[in-house]
């Protein structure tokens, strides 16, 4: 089948101005030449440090990119997403990520050693794993006990790695063996920002507590505090240790910076800026940091004035559907926007900021003009279809949204979320009916059948069956042999396709079996969905295609993007086909018979 080389329409969905979505990570490479940024947007972006021009961008992760860091060798990036995947890049031989860990959801939990060389992480309440960053393997694994663990550094030249618990207990232990080495008091709410000097020796403890107004620096082989920073007008966020020299950096309220020598406590330099994460490049006497206005500056260490101005992350669409006619298509990006197009004349008919942060999950009511959107804030909200005007809130939960669906008659609504609930809302009640912990990984996908008296959800390695009016579990649909990042159900209600890892997978659930996978190496699938009448299946990858299959496997289209595909949405009669990319555009293509 002959592929069209342009699209049918191209939706420009973030602003052309550049909307930016806020940077939560900056790391600078061993040698100074770049640096990389990680954003609300999923995205993680390296920058030539001379030029500031965008070198990679890389899109593998499902929600906010958090924590981003090169290998000591600078060839190597790791980065870390809200959703708990941490995966190593290759930046010379670019290539889908290798996943070190899937499970490392609470960024607090996650340091890397003063050398770059290892990397320290509680994947789980009790348990703490260090990978070697040179290979990207599994070095030890420790139990911690009943403690949860609230903070973590790793010194590779010390052998030491430190956890602070719920109680505001700093303790150390050995990297090889895991034997305790020392505890100490550190603070009462176990609220602590960690940062180690370069050669390790040190430990920079700021408690995130607005009462505390001091950085306690101590030796990491005794844990005995050798000097005391303390400013009684501000509390200390964050704090950096600069290299080669006796200076550390604070990230301060009353939106300064600031800059210590440790050994005297004396203030250096004071800048009046409202930051969120910086860093340090030693070769260019300069850091850089994301500031209120969600972009990124270069400030001279010497006096503070500003270098240079770089745009923050575009929005990105991460959610697409249609309306029962076809007419007009609803898109939800990492901005917080939920806009409204229509497809026969190209334009946009109204934008509502949602206060959602990450719109993740939109879906139009099946007879009346009405659409339910919902995100990071977990806050479900419905809004005229016509108008864009705000009707009133639905279900909220504590943890961000990731889907959702509407009965078929329209009057209640599955809402699930990042930590496994499913809630049912009831619109003529006007309240939550039903809400029960069904999963422990992100729910994926919910989706009613039998006129809405059952229920599907999708997450971590399982498709369940569940009766809407208990919530209580009827059977497996479908366990597969690795976690589920995205799924949607076909209309005989049979079978599901499935992105299981890499791999595309359709699966019969009446016969517990898979009809046909596909799997390429090369490929990393971001985006999922088919066609109303099941004959088409579309994959969008990180590496800039759509895919289309029929529904026997076969490849019948494959469609170029400028960048990553993280949305789709047939058309109700199956013919088109839009496609949000991290550029901020959708691209309607034609689905040929």
């Amino acid at each position: 089948m002959e592929t069209p080389e342009t699209p049918v329409q191209t939706f420009r969905i973030a602003p052309n101005h550049g909307y930016s979505e806020a940077i939560n990570a900056i790391a600078v490479s061993p040698d100074g030449k770049y640096f990389a940024s990680a954003s609300h947007d999923h995205l993680v972006k390296v920058r030539d440090a001379d030029t500031r021009a965008l070198v990679q961008d890389f899109a593998g992760h499902t929600d906010w990119a958090r924590f981003v860091c090169f290998s000591p060798s600078g060839s190597m990036l790791l980065s870390a997403g809200h959703e708990g995947a941490v995966n190593l890049w290759d930046l010379v031989n670019p290539a889908p990520p290798k996943l070190l860990d899937a499970q490392l959801l609470d960024m607090p939990k996650l340091a890397i050693s003063e050398d770059r060389a290892y990397l320290v992480g509680a994947p789980w309440r009790e348990r703490v794993r260090i990978y070697s960053l040179a290979d990207g393997t599994l070095f030890r694994e420790f139990e911690y006990g009943e403690r949860e663990i609230r903070a973590c550094a790793i010194s590779h030249a010390r052998g030491v790695y430190l956890l602070e618990d719920q109680h505001g207990e700093l303790s150390a232990f050995r990297m090889t063996t895991g034997d305790h080495i020392w505890t100490i008091k550190i603070s009462t709410l176990g609220n602590t920002n960690l940062a180690l000097s370069p050669e390790g020796g040190l430990l920079a403890a700021t408690n995130r507590d607005n009462r505390d107004h001091r950085i306690k620096i101590l030796d990491v082989n005794t844990g005995e505090v050798v000097h005391v920073i303390e400013d009684q007008a501000r509390s200390f966020y964050s704090t950096l240790f600069l290299p080669g020299t006796n200076s550390i950096m604070s990230d301060e309220s009353a939106n300064i910076i600031c800059v210590w020598n440790y050994l005297t406590g004396e203030l250096q330099l004071s800048i009046k800026e409202k930051v969120g994460v910086f860093a340090f490049n030693p070769t260019q006497a300069r850091f850089i940091a994301e500031v209120s206005a969600k972009k990124m500056i270069g400030l001279d260490i010497k006096d503070g004035s500003r270098l240079f101005e770089i745009p923050g992350h575009n929005a990105v669409p991460r959610t697409l559907a249609f309306t029962s006619t076809g007419s007009q298509f609803i898109t939800g990006d990492d901005g917080g926007e939920i806009q409204c197009w229509d497809l026969g004349v190209g334009s946009r008919c109204w934008i509502q900021a949602s206060n959602h942060g990450t719109v993740y999950c939109a879906a139009v009511a099946p007879s009346e003009p009405m659409v339910a959107t919902a995100g990071s804030d977990g806050t479900m909200r419905l809004w005229d279809l016509n108008t864009g005007v705000f009707l009133h809130a639905g279900a909220t939960h504590k943890n961000s949204i990731t889907c959702i669906a509407f009965s078929p008659d329209g009057q209640q609504i599955l809402t699930g979320d990042s930590e496994g609930w499913v809630k049912l809302y009831d619109r003529r009640k006007g309240r939550v009916m039903k809400s029960k912990k069904c999963h422990t990984f992100i729910v994926e996908l919910v989706r009613f059948r039998d006129q809405g008296n059952s229920f599907f959800t999708a997450s971590g390695e399982y498709i369940f069956a569940w009766k809407a009016a208990s919530m209580a579990r009827t059977h497996v649909i479908g366990k597969f042999s690795n976690l589920i990042s995205s799924a949607v159900m076909l209309p005989s209600m049979e079978t599901f396709a499935v992105l299981v890892g890499c791999d595309l997978i359709l699966w019969n659930h009446q016969k517990q079996a898979q009809e046909w996978s596909f799997q390429d190496a090369r490929l990393h699938p971001i985006s999922l969905a088919t066609s109303p009448d099941g004959r088409f299946i579309a994959v969008g990858f990180q590496e800039n295609i759509v895919r289309v299959w029929d529904a026997s496997g076969l490849v019948v289209m494959t469609f170029p993007h400028k960048s990553s595909v993280t949305a789709l949405a047939f058309h109700p009669d199956g013919t088109r086909l839009p496609a949000g990319d991290t550029t901020g555009e959708v691209c309607l293509w034609r689905i040929r018979s």
